[in-house]
């Protein structure tokens, strides 16, 4: 019967062209009259096989007369797409592709027309997304957006946004997905009978996304109303459930869950594992092992989802592990991970390893046996690197919220493992694998941003092109790694395996290309052991690191020749001295004593004094701070009960944020310090009435700061405003701002420096903010001195250091920073920074500048004795790197040796300046 109906149209479509010929050549040559019939077959009201074939030979016919006419005409374009669209429909995609790519290159010939130019790109990145060609379904979709941008009667523009949700919510960038949902919701027509039920779709869409992003009670303001949709009730049910489970409210999440009506789909298998997971917490093993057994059942009914399988497995053993059964739990979760990797399930994998970890460790508390403590440790080493290949890898929304979830608790506990055993066996392998979680741990966001900055610095401008080409890769790497969880037909995951290979070759191949520019070491290049970082410092210079948990403060010193690595616990006690001792800093009356001593001395028996035998043999120390440890100044820590001697007087201290950071970064390059090295801003100076409109105190020593050389270009006043500052910020090797700042602590972003009002009433002409600080073009610039209040303190991140004003410059560039971490006496920060210019100027390094500027004032008889105390000259601090730890005496004798030369010097010229007038 199909086969008579084909022939039948074929006939039909034969006879329809010789009817055309055999009239008037006058019509039959008209590229109108065939338009027009297949326009007419294009718009049937019930398309069929036989319509379709009419309309494509008619558009193709008049396409060839259509294109060497002059002016050209625009229904040629419109044929061209209809074609695409009718071969679309037919699900004919690579024919379909053709004819779209043949619109383009018919507008690009003959002019683009705008809106057959947006259509084209929209029906082209609709064909792309349907063959799961994401990076050109992406490329095309934004191009119509683009176009539609300025044009609101552009038609289909509902469609556009949502296929553009659809593509980022499958890619797990919920918040670009919900941005597009929404776009897509305004557009829809009131009038048109499909409203309500597309309305409610984008709606359940919008909903999810919130949910995904933690935005629960938006999400949940969202889905109440549309349980009255008969249609989406059961769907929006089950997502509450789900919502209720990520809020952890698992009552709530079972008693949705209890009311949906199941049904054969990928979503019901995830359903009855998240219930088995609710029955697990709560001990009902029964319960567990029911919904578990319809989870596989299920599954194996569609096709056995890789990651369901996966899921279900894991789960089960956990119930084995309810039951001790340690050996037969260990063997599910292998069976788990055989079946996915890091780009099918990497969220899963990570969750394998880490239960892993757990019955190791179980077991090594019954066992006491170092074979299951270190197998604990090395599961929670694996669980961090997949961490790391997570954050590096997919950028998107679900991998952020996963780290930033997952990141704490996992290495406080892989941190408690790995020390255990390095305490029970004092293996070279537990040094090195505790290395590396810090490394993980510390400043691991901000080593990729610094290295990516550094490398991004490098490309040719021709190569921009690259960064937006990795981006996308990277999108692309992530939706096809949440598509193959859904997929069932296996031709199908097979060819979305080979595009994911491919995806990865391409962004490797990106990502090489945009480094080619780089001088310094390569990605790779900076992966290194313990012993060769180990091996990178000077001999009487060591690093220093702690990293804090609930518990613990972790001590990792390092220096040439020795390693140490032990526990210190964090008890109610260490807590109240370190806030009582930042308190105390923080706190400058006049009249009142200093109450910091005591407190310090404490902090310096627990945290230094057990290393006293090896700081003795430094000059030299880099400390890596975490916790509440980075508001501390080390070198303010007193060293005796009895005196005021500070561990200043006995050691140089810098600060940085990660071994990374002091592996990689080099040390300021300005030796000799010479004036035309340097640029700075004093905006408060003197007082005006624009400055006192904004109620913010004048600092008349700010000045005083500011070389007095015409060769320093020294910007105060008036001029040192923030356009200014943008405009020449990045064009000398140091950068110093004396004026007004602040640290926020709260986490909103609020972190502010302050230049000249030119315009008092409004804020942001004058006040710098974080943000604004990160892009900065600061790679010529060696260091930043930031004299100002709190321009080091801020919010702490877990193992970020801490959010500050001087983090930001690191990134943006800046090799070192000096900053403050408190509000100090203006005159005692002039006097130190003087000082501290001396000493760059005489050649030493920053660190020792520093530290001898601080020695000085404290030897100046001038000087009165409460600018003595820590809290007013403890304040300025170091991040970056130290030079190599040369002996003070050398430097010294150095200077001394200069001196002589000059003596003798002026003896000879004297000498023989006598003889020739003799």
């Amino acid at each position: 019967m199909s086969r008579r109906f084909q022939l039948f149209g074929v006939l039909l479509l034969l006879l329809l062209i010789w009817k055309g010929f055999s009239q008037s050549n006058l019509q039959a040559d008209e590229p109108a009259y065939w338009y027009k019939e297949a326009e007419k077959n294009y718009a049937a009201e019930n398309p069929t096989r036989t319509t379709d074939s009419i309309a494509l030979a008619a558009y193709e016919k008049a396409i060839q007369l259509f294109l060497p006419t002059a002016p050209r005409d625009a229904k040629t374009g419109d044929a061209i797409i209809k074609r695409g669209n009718i071969f679309q429909g037919q699900r004919e995609y690579a024919n379909a592709q053709k004819e779209y790519h043949r619109a383009m290159d018919w507008f690009r010939s003959y002019g683009a027309d705008s809106l057959l130019f947006y259509q084209a790109s929209l029906h082209l990145g609709s064909n792309f997304y349907y063959t799961y060609t994401i990076d050109s379904a992406r490329y095309y979709l934004e191009q119509a957006a683009r176009l539609a941008l300025n044009h609101a009667d552009y038609p289909d523009q509902d469609v556009l946004y949502n296929s553009l949700g659809a593509l980022y919510f499958q890619s797990s960038n919920f918040l670009q997905a919900a941005n597009y949902f929404e776009k897509a919701r305004m557009l829809l027509d009131p009038a048109a009978p499909e409203y309500r039920e597309t309305f409610h779709g984008f709606s359940n869409n919008i909903a999810f996304c919130e949910s995904a992003l933690g935005n629960y009670e938006e999400a949940l303001s969202i889905y109440r109303p549309l349980l009255k949709d008969a249609y989406l009730k059961n769907r929006v049910i089950q997502n509450i459930g789900h919502l209720y489970y990520e809020k952890n409210e698992p009552d709530s999440a079972l008693r949705y869950f209890q009311q949906v009506v199941p049904n054969a789909t990928n979503a019901t298998v995830r359903m009855y594992q998240e219930m088995a997971r609710i029955y697990l917490d709560k001990n009902q093993p029964d319960q567990s092992r029911g919904l578990l057994d319809k989870a596989d059942s299920l599954n194996r009914l569609l096709g056995e989802s890789p990651r369901e399988k996966a899921v279900n497995l894991l789960l089960r053993s956990r119930l084995l592990v309810s039951r001790q059964n340690y050996p037969e739990a260990l063997q599910y979760l292998e069976k788990a991970a055989a079946g996915i990797n890091e780009d099918l399930a990497p969220l899963v994998l990570f969750e394998i390893q880490e239960q892993k970890s757990g019955i190791y460790l179980v077991r090594h508390k019954q066992t006491k046996t170092t074979e299951d403590l270190k197998a604990g440790a090395l599961a929670l080493l694996k669980a961090i690197r997949l961490a790391s290949y997570i954050r590096s890898n997919y950028d998107n929304d679900e991998a952020k919220l996963f780290f930033n979830r997952s990141r704490e608790a996992i290495y406080w506990k892989a941190a408690e493992a790995v020390y255990n055993w390095y305490a029970q066996t004092k293996e070279q392998e537990a040094l090195e694998s505790f290395f590396e979680l810090e490394e993980a741990y510390k400043g691991s966001v901000l080593n990729d941003q610094l290295r990516q900055a550094r490398e991004r610095t490098a490309i040719n401008p021709a190569q921009s092109p690259l960064l937006a080409r990795e981006f996308e890769l990277r999108q692309t790497l992530a939706y096809y790694s949440s598509l193959l969880n859904t997929l069932t037909e296996p031709d199908e995951k097979q060819r979305i395996e080979q595009e994911l290979i491919s995806t990865k070759v391409a962004l490797s191949r990106v990502q090489q290309e945009l480094n080619a520019g780089f001088n310094e070491r390569s990605l790779e290049d900076s992966v290194y052991s313990l012993s060769v970082f180990q091996k990178r410092l000077a001999g009487k210079q060591a690093v220093l690191s702690f990293l804090q948990t609930d518990a613990a403060l972790f001590r990792f010193l390092i220096r040439p020749g020795t390693i140490q690595l032990d526990r210190v616990p964090v008890t109610v006690g260490l807590r109240e001295k370190v806030q009582h001792f930042i308190s105390s800093l923080h706190s400058q009356q006049e009249g009142v004593r200093y109450q910091g001593n005591q407190d310090g001395y404490y902090l310096y028996q627990v945290l230094m004094q057990p290393l006293e035998g090896e700081l003795k043999k430094l000059e030299s120390c880099t400390i890596l701070a975490d916790g509440f440890l980075h508001l501390v100044p080390f070198e303010a820590l007193p060293v005796t009960e009895a005196t005021n001697h500070y561990l200043l007087q006995d050691l140089t201290i810098s600060y940085h944020l990660s071994f990374d950071q002091v592996y990689q970064q080099r040390k300021p390059a300005i030796a000799n310090g010479k004036d035309s090295s340097w640029m700075s801003f004093a905006p408060y100076a003197e007082e005006d009435p624009l400055i006192r409109k904004t109620g913010l105190a004048v600092l008349p020593f700010s000045a005083s700061e500011t070389g007095k050389s015409d060769s320093e270009l020294t910007i105060v006043k008036s001029e040192a405003t923030k356009a200014a500052f943008l405009n020449l910020g990045g064009s000398k090797k140091i950068l110093h701002i004396a004026s007004h700042a602040a640290a926020n602590r709260e986490g909103n972003g609020d972190s502010w420096i302050k230049f000249y009002p030119e315009q008092p009433d409004s804020v942001l002409g004058y006040t710098l903010f974080l943000p604004e600080i990160y892009p900065l073009p600061l790679k010529n610039t060696e260091l930043v001195i930031l004299s100002a209040c709190e321009s080091a303190s801020g919010i702490a991140a877990s193992g970020e250091g801490l959010l500050s004003l001087s983090r930001a410059f690191l990134y943006a560039g800046s090799n070192g920073v000096i900053a403050s971490l408190w509000k100090s006496e203006d005159l005692v920060t002039a006097y130190l920074i003087r000082k501290f210019r001396e000493g760059i100027s005489a050649g030493l390094p920053v660190e020792r500048a520093l530290q001898e500027a601080k020695l000085q004032l404290l030897s100046d008889p001038e000087i009165p004795v409460q600018f003595k105390q820590p809290n007013y000259w403890a304040h300025l601090v170091y991040i970056g790197n130290c030079s190599p730890a040369k002996s003070m005496a050398t430097f010294f004798w150095w200077l001394l040796g200069g001196a002589g030369a000059v003596v003798l010097l002026v003896y000879f010229l004297r000498k023989r300046a006598s003889r020739s007038s003799s």
